[in-house]
């Protein structure tokens, strides 16, 4: 942002802070940062603490020369706080003036001017390692507000992935929705609706459930003298066991999207991850793929985009 563009954002920052406010430095250099303005164009400058317990954080705006840039001014934000010379304990850089022994009053004047002129070398030493303190805390914050913004930026989810690796495989809006499900996974897991639901906004597709009766094959027959109808013995090869698997339905899939449901698929890793997390482990579960034909042809292609898949979209 160009030197006209600095002076109006003066103006407009001149009186930033009202009676019922108190914005801090960082937060307004971050945000500017976010603006557009270049970090390098704006400096933090601390006042010491004489206004610090009575006034605003930010004491003034004003656009400034910069040293270290000949051609354009930079926002020098001055704030009421101590600065790494008013921390350290009194009598470091001076002996004193002792004002009983000495009766030349020009003499201590010129003493207290002298002092005065190494304190500013001083803070202008200081001054360095201030700017680099604040711009610290500047990035602090830039990074605060990345991860506040989960919707927009990808810094919250990422600090995640460590232990939920299905999250690199989720886009920003899906890795978002995973994180506000996984404090409440308890709550979710064997609700039939709530399952659906969760499923579906990941996804970003209708799912349904279905009930699947349990039927186990019958392995082995024992001799008919030890046998026990109902018990060790049934009719026929296979036996209901009384419980129930299920099969998800995703429906509504466009052709497009149908790679990302197959074999190493994206959405089928996202899939089964979630299906670990919401289904019991003796629980068989089956996926069905319901896709969008819209009166489209059988395609034989050796294009994957283009080829029908059987049983998917194309059925003999």
């Amino acid at each position: 942002m160009g030197k006209i563009g600095l002076s109006h954002i003066e103006s407009s920052l001149s009186s930033i802070n009202s009676l019922d406010t108190d914005y801090l430095a960082e937060v307004v250099a971050a945000t500017l940062i976010e603006e557009g303005v270049s970090p390098d164009s704006i400096q933090i400058t601390r006042l010491g603490s004489s206004r610090m317990k009575v006034g605003k954080d930010i004491e003034n705006v004003r656009m400034e020369y910069s040293p270290d840039d000949e051609i354009n001014d930079c926002l020098r934000i001055y704030v009421n706080r101590e600065g790494l010379y008013d921390v350290l304990p009194e009598g470091v850089f001076f002996l004193g003036i002792d004002l009983l022994e000495s009766t030349d009053i020009k003499k201590v004047v010129n003493q207290v001017r002298q002092y005065r002129k190494e304190e500013m070398e001083i803070r202008k030493f200081f001054s360095v390692f201030e700017d680099e303190i604040d711009r610290t805390i500047v990035q602090m914050q830039l990074l605060e507000r990345r991860v506040d913004r989960k919707n927009v930026y990808p810094d919250f989810t990422n600090v995640f992935t460590a232990y939920w690796p299905v999250i690199r495989q989720l886009s920003l809006e899906q890795a978002t929705l995973f994180m506000r499900i996984i404090p409440i996974i308890h709550k979710i897991r064997g609700n039939e609706h709530k399952i659906t639901k969760a499923l579906s906004l990941i996804l970003g597709l209708p799912v349904t459930l279905t009930h699947v009766l349990n039927r186990k094959k019958c392995g082995s027959f024992p001799a008919f003298g030890q046998a026990r109808l109902g018990e060790t013995l049934v009719i026929g090869t296979e036996f209901r066991s009384g419980r129930y698997d299920t099969c998800i339905t995703v429906h509504n899939i466009p052709f497009n999207r149908i790679p990302e449901f197959l074999d190493n698929g994206k959405c089928r890793y996202i899939l089964l991850e979630l299906i670990d997390m919401l289904f019991a482990a003796d629980m068989e579960v089956k996926i069905k793929l319901d896709v969008v034909t819209s009166g489209r042809m059988c395609t034989i292609s050796s294009d994957p985009s283009k080829a029908s898949r059987l049983g998917i979209d194309a059925y003999i």
